[in-house]
Parts: structure tokens; sequence; C-alpha cells
């Protein structure tokens, strides 16, 4: 999942937020930890246009549990 927004965005009090935001709903997700039980990886980034989430699952992994994952990170990102 790719967002938009990265650290040109932030204004000169906010500079490291965008990468903040990134480990929060990242790390922070209980749902990752699940998947990441079925031997999937995940990683994600920030750059100064872009925070991108991304998850490499094993093809029998459960899609709903990848859905689950995607809602919850666009959840967290935008209805906070």
């Amino acid at each position: 999942m790719e967002v938009h927004v990265g650290s040109i965005d932030e204004e000169e009090d906010e500079q490291g937020i965008a990468h903040m935001i990134e480990h929060v709903a990242f790390l922070g997700s209980k749902k990752r930890e699940k998947l990441l039980g079925t031997g999937a990886r995940s990683n994600a980034y920030t750059d100064f246009h872009h925070t991108v989430f991304h998850i490499h699952s094993p093809t029998h992994t459960k899609v709903c549990s990848l859905v689950h994952l995607l809602a919850y990170l666009v959840m967290y990102l935008f209805l906070g």
C-alpha cells in the first residue's frame, strides 16, 4: 500500500512525524504480528513523497489476513 504523503509534506516543527507514524502504524499492529507467524515478510518505509507498506506472503496464507492488515493500516492512517 502506497500513501502519497512523505517527509516533504511536514512543516519545520513536524520533521520526522511521517516516519514515526509509519512505525506506529506498522510495527504496533497486533494483526501484523499474527500475519508474520504464517511465514509472511513485511516492511515499510518513508521517503520524501511516499509512505509505503508492503507484505510478501506465502500462497497458503489466508487472503483474509492480508485484507484485515491493510484495512487496519488504512483506518489508522486516515481515520486515526
